[in-house]
């Protein structure tokens, strides 16, 4: 399969996932379980693990590469998944998006190829999994990824939820201007989803007096980057320069200096 033609497979099954999680998500909070083995907790309306594949599956598809058989490991798990999780849902009300309908839109492929999509999409990601990384090795932050109440872990996850929802209107749109104003829309949720990374592993690390200086430092500049189009270099730094002051962080202290709940 082509990139192009992944996308496409993408996007239908985010069509199909819409069609029940539309109305689904203003239920109460709860878990879904398979025949099968596959546990799916949903908080404040989402299934946090489902959201988490979704993140797996666009970026490995966006990091393309026809030779690797992972992303189509990945695709047919994202298929199965939604299958399971769609299949518990009892209530039979659904909303038609026609996402069978949807044709491969070149125009689309051909604009998140931007070095700067690209870009703000593998700093999400590296964030991604830095903070799971990082959650492994810590009481508390290992609760927040696992549990159904994981509300840590998933409100940056959400964020690129909110920036698919984005996407997927790109995609299924024929003007280019409407287009390229959803990816842009898509791209200031994925730079709020790193940021909230980031600042959630920064509230698990003791700061030295330096280390509370520098920060002082980035929330300025976060601040007065407010209104910025995301697009901009300035708003880009941000993102680069908190990742740098966590990575520096996590090599000053040993993983069991993350603070721990009591």
């Amino acid at each position: 399969m082509t990139q192009s033609q992944y996308i496409n497979d993408f996007f239908k099954t985010y069509s199909k996932f819409l069609s029940k999680e539309l109305y689904r998500a203003m239920r109460p909070n709860g878990t879904l379980q398979s025949t099968e083995g596959i546990v799916i907790n949903y908080y404040g309306g989402r299934p946090s693990q489902y959201l988490a594949n979704f993140v797996r599956t666009f970026y490995t598809i966006i990091d393309f590469n026809d030779k690797d058989e992972k992303l189509n490991n990945i695709t047919r798990y994202n298929k199965k998944l939604i299958d399971v999780y769609l299949n518990k849902i009892k209530n039979p009300l659904s909303i038609n998006l026609e996402g069978e309908k949807l044709t491969e839109n070149a125009l689309f492929c051909e604009a998140i190829k931007d070095k700067k999509f690209v870009y703000t999409l593998e700093l999400y990601y590296e964030a991604f999994y830095r903070f799971l990384n990082h959650a492994k090795n810590n009481q508390f932050l290992k609760h927040t990824v696992t549990s159904k109440h994981s509300a840590l872990f998933l409100q940056p996850t959400i964020e690129f939820y909110n920036a698919l929802s984005h996407l997927y209107i790109a995609y299924s749109n024929e003007k280019e201007t409407d287009i390229h104003s959803n990816i842009n829309k898509a791209l200031s949720h994925i730079h709020r989803g790193t940021l909230d990374y980031y600042k959630k592993l920064i509230k698990f690390v003791d700061l030295d007096t330096a280390d509370q200086e520098k920060l002082v430092d980035l929330r300025k500049k976060e601040f007065l980057s407010i209104g910025i189009n995301t697009n901009d270099d300035t708003k880009i730094n941000i993102i680069e320069n908190y990742a740098k002051f966590v990575f520096t962080l996590l090599t000053k202290f040993p993983n069991n200096a993350l603070k721990t709940s009591k």
